[in-house]
């Protein structure tokens, strides 16, 4: 993330987006999935979903039911939207 100056990222991002990020329980393998994806896509030549990817696949969809079936409270909320577009941004990756 970076700000309009290039040097300092936006207070608004460090202040609602990097607290729940960095505690976030499904970024992690979020990541891991596009990475998978990039690079099944980059070295084997196709955009089909590959048995890696497809099993991080099914585990963030899992940690995403396992944090909404625990959380009491409306924060869950924000994470989720963050993980929906992430996820949303990776699906639409694979057909383009």
């Amino acid at each position: 993330m970076f700000s309009i100056n290039g040097k300092d990222p936006p207070a608004a991002y460090l202040r609602s987006v990097v607290p729940w990020m960095l505690q976030s329980p499904t970024y992690p393998s979020i990541a891991l999935l596009m990475s998978s994806a990039s690079q099944s896509i980059i070295f084997g030549g196709g955009i089909g979903l590959t048995q890696e990817t497809a099993v991080l696949q099914s585990r963030v969809f899992w940690l995403i039911n396992k944090y909404i079936e625990e959380s009491t409270g409306k924060q869950w909320a924000e994470e989720l939207m963050g993980c929906t577009i992430n996820l949303v941004a990776f699906e639409a990756s694979l057909v383009a």
